[in-house]
């Protein structure tokens, strides 16, 4: 396909000018940016050019520190490369462009790209786009969903697989008496379900047991 190693490296170029993602290596220890690739991407989320992100990449956690998910999307994912170097790590952020108090929404995946002589982690290499505008809705609220049913997952599976009937047929506003006569258990049992269901779902009362669920992805 490629004639020379110059046209093969004005491929890449290209290619990396055209995406509407931006693709960095960061150093792990100190964190820092050491390349961005050079396209329209950075400087809408950022503000800033490819080279102005590379002169600051020594203090760009500094700036990261600012933001409400450093903790979550940079010292976690540190930490998971320096305990497996193989990992991956996937996460959305929110980034702070350059003189404003605008916040992006950017997702990430990152994997380590370089590792020292013994093994351990050196760099990062990472592939962001910007979250600004959805062309697919539909395939978003589907999206949503699936993400609720992961992150909420510990709570979902702290319920029985009876107690996970009950709930889900006091979402259809059936009494105790109804619910009891279905599953052939007594309303006192119903009701020891009933407790259960909402301390485990920290949950006081009906309008509140109904937007747990929701938010559960639960009925």
């Amino acid at each position: 396909m490629f004639n020379s190693d110059k046209q093969e490296l004005s491929f890449y170029r290209s290619i990396l000018s055209r995406m509407n993602a931006s693709i960095y290596i960061i150093n792990l220890d100190p964190y820092e940016i050491k390349w961005v690739s050079d396209n329209a991407l950075v400087q809408t989320v950022l503000g800033m050019t490819q080279k102005q992100v590379i002169d600051q990449g020594k203090y760009i956690a500094g700036k990261l520190l600012k933001n409400p998910d450093f903790t979550e999307s940079v010292i976690k994912a540190v930490e998971a490369f320096q305990q497996n170097p193989d990992a991956t790590w996937t996460g959305a952020y929110r980034i702070r462009k350059e003189g404003t108090s605008e916040l992006s929404w950017v997702m990430y995946s990152t994997a380590t790209f370089e590792k020292d002589e013994v093994g351990n982690p050196k760099t990062a290499i990472a592939v962001a786009y910007s979250l600004h505008e959805f062309n697919t809705p539909g395939a978003i609220q589907d999206f949503i969903a699936h993400l609720k049913t992961r992150i909420y997952a510990t709570q979902r599976l702290s319920l029985t697989s009876q107690q996970s009937l009950v709930l889900n047929k006091i979402l259809d506003n059936k009494s105790s008496s109804q619910i009891g006569a279905e599953l052939a258990l007594s309303k006192y049992t119903i009701s020891d379900h009933r407790k259960a269901i909402y301390k485990k779902l920290g949950c006081k009362n009906k309008a509140e047991l109904f937007k747990t669920a929701q938010k559960l992805g639960i009925g």
